[in-house]
């Protein structure tokens, strides 16, 4: 009797387990799909690339509203889906350089960043909220 229960507390635990990725993963892909249709725009400042053992995190700086944000959240990332075309484009990242974000209000601190869209245009950076000393 008590070798069923355990099997049943088991079952539970997974069950539990499961549901919670789910919905985390559910969570991710929908806050991806919401930004990618989304219309509004930023400019990011890749200013760090960390290699921990696992992973690479991308850090960029960005502003929306006036308030200045620091995110690894920024839908760069280096991924066994990615080809070797995007491993490329990842490669080439240039830190302290500007590149176009995508956004949603409602969630300002994550970003899908656009590494093909470097942005060069001085106005159009300080416009969007970095300083003449952000640039250099």
């Amino acid at each position: 009797m008590e070798k069923n229960d355990n099997s049943i507390a088991r079952k539970i635990l997974t069950v539990i387990v499961i549901t919670i990725l789910s919905i985390f993963i559910a969570r991710d892909f929908y806050i991806k799909s919401e930004i990618k249709k989304s219309n509004k725009f930023t400019i990011a400042k890749f200013t760090l690339k960390k290699r921990l053992p696992k992973t690479t995190n991308f850090y960029f700086t960005y502003f929306i509203n006036g308030e200045k944000t620091v995110t690894a959240n920024s839908g760069v990332d280096y991924s066994i889906l990615n080809s070797e075309a995007e491993t490329e484009i990842i490669d080439n990242l240039k830190i302290n350089h500007f590149y176009l974000a995508r956004y949603v209000p409602k969630d300002p601190d994550k970003i899908i960043v656009n590494p093909l869209k470097e942005v060069t245009d001085t106005v159009a950076i300080l416009q969007a909220g970095f300083t003449k000393e952000d640039i250099k």
